[in-house]
């Protein structure tokens, strides 16, 4: 369904500043090439949240994890994903316009 051409990881010792400040997330985007306006953080922590408003990108929170579905919301979070599983049919409803998340 979906592909992922290129791989990379950035983690906190790539970076000056670690999570709220967007640093690892710009680096990522520009090592990948990708758009901001069409990226999506997941996370599990209203850090991941903020970092990810920080750095222009939107965020989806996962309800299991460091921080309550609320914590999320009030972070940043454009909404809120029970499992995984639901990922693929949430971008493909965002995409065909059938529900838009942004």
């Amino acid at each position: 369904m979906y592909s992922i051409p290129n791989f990379e990881v950035v983690a906190c010792h790539d970076v000056q500043k670690t999570k709220p400040d967007p640093e690892g997330i710009s680096k990522l985007l520009k090592l990948l090439h990708i758009d901001k306006h069409e990226t999506i953080i997941l996370g599990d922590h209203p850090v991941d949240m903020k970092a990810a408003k920080a750095a222009g990108v939107y965020a989806i929170g996962m309800s299991h994890g460091f921080g309550t579905p609320a914590e999320l919301i009030k972070a940043g979070a454009i909404c809120i994903l029970d499992s995984l599983t639901s990922l693929p049919q949430i971008i493909d409803d965002h995409n065909s316009g059938k529900k838009l998340l942004f």
